[in-house]
């Protein structure tokens, strides 16, 4: 089993679940459904999706660092990064 999951993937086993609704009209759902995660994203909300968790975004001050190839000091520029924290429940279930 390969141990990624492509959006190609998802949507074929979220309709394997479904009767009655088209492979067209799924992959719509899941397409809208990630285009309003990713812009609630970019407006630094924070998306919380029981039994699975909570995305967060944080920024990361300007600092220096290092060139690992050259070892000449850098300057790492002001960042926002994007967190996951996995809830409860997807937590337990991972460990069983």
């Amino acid at each position: 089993m390969d141990p990624k999951m492509t959006q190609r993937q998802l949507i074929a086993a979220v309709s394997a679940g479904l009767t009655g609704f088209k492979n067209r009209d799924i992959d719509q759902a899941v397409r809208r459904i990630f285009s309003s995660l990713s812009a609630a994203i970019e407006r630094e909300e924070r998306i919380d999706l029981r039994g699975l968790g909570n995305f967060t975004v944080r920024h990361r001050f300007p600092k220096r660092g290092r060139n690992p190839k050259t070892g000449s000091d850098i300057a790492v520029g002001h960042r926002r990064v994007v967190l996951f924290k996995a809830g409860k429940e997807l937590t337990r279930k991972i460990n069983e």
